[in-house]
């Protein structure tokens, strides 16, 4: 969905833990992470919660994947994402 709405968005993952920023470039380490563009995560965060999903308040923050996750959670969460994407 970003990338048909050309928003730059770089995703981290390792496991079940994920996050995500809002950058054209790579993220690697802290000082990559504090060139993202926190204004996007802002109404990103808003539209999201407004969905009735949950993440944390900070672009910094990490997200998990567990498997009592549901596929309706998933199908809510991914949902929920996309149009987060659509209101920046």
């Amino acid at each position: 969905a970003a990338k048909e709405k050309r928003i730059p968005l770089q995703v981290c993952s390792m496991g079940g833990m994920f996050g995500f920023f809002f950058s054209e470039k790579d993220v690697h380490n802290y000082q990559d992470a504090l060139q993202c563009n926190t204004k996007h995560f802002t109404i990103f965060f808003k539209e999201v919660l407004r969905q009735g999903v949950y993440l944390a308040p900070s672009p910094f923050e990490s997200l998990f994947l567990s498997t009592s996750h549901t596929d309706e959670d998933l199908e809510k969460t991914a949902e929920a994402f996309r149009k987060g994407l659509g209101a920046i």
